[in-house]
């Protein structure tokens, strides 16, 4: 086969890619664990479709109608085998995705830890060199805290001014009232 289909010797556009293929195949197949499970799928494939043909010539058999050609077997174990390989394929290709997701999330996890950690250390280093400053405040409102109220106060908090209720003349007070 592949001198049929080498490059050198035909002259066909496709027959690089097909030797390529070709040669993936044989190196594949030399291979003796992944030729078992090619040989698994092949064999599930082709119990596959005895089993479907069975089922639809029972069916064909109930309704009269002629059994399935036997010179169709071959296509339909064609297309089987096809259609599991594809499956496979997207199960693979669904798992590599998912890996490649996980692995991008662990390294996002990753730069955020370390982000978070910076900011931290940022805010701690921030902290420490405001140290002298709320000290400072601290003890400028410390001081005044005697000084609320007054004028020494710098217009803070007054103390409100309370003046005793003055009676008019002649009203008594209710306290006196004793009727």
């Amino acid at each position: 086969m592949s001198l049929l289909v080498h490059p050198d010797k035909c002259k066909d556009d496709r027959a690089y890619e097909a030797f390529h293929v070709l040669e993936q195949a044989y190196k594949t197949l030399q291979d003796s664990e992944k030729r078992k499970i090619y040989q698994r799928i092949m064999r599930e494939a082709r119990e596959k479709t005895e089993f479907e043909r069975t089922k639809e010539n029972k069916r064909r058999t109930k309704e009269g109608l002629p059994q399935l050609p036997k010179e169709t077997f071959e296509s339909d174990y064609k297309k089987n085998c096809k259609y599991l390989f594809e499956q496979i394929e997207e199960r693979k290709n669904h798992f590599l995705k998912m890996e490649e997701s996980q692995r991008l999330k662990r390294k996002q996890d990753l730069l955020d830890r370390k982000l978070k950690k910076t900011v931290k250390e940022m805010s701690e280093e921030e902290w420490e060199q405001s140290r002298d400053q709320r000290v400072a405040n601290w003890r400028v409102f410390s001081s005044k805290k005697g000084l609320v109220g007054t004028k020494k106060s710098n217009n803070m908090i007054r103390k409100m001014n309370v003046k005793q209720e003055q009676r008019p003349y002649g009203v008594s007070h209710p306290e006196n009232n004793h009727h």
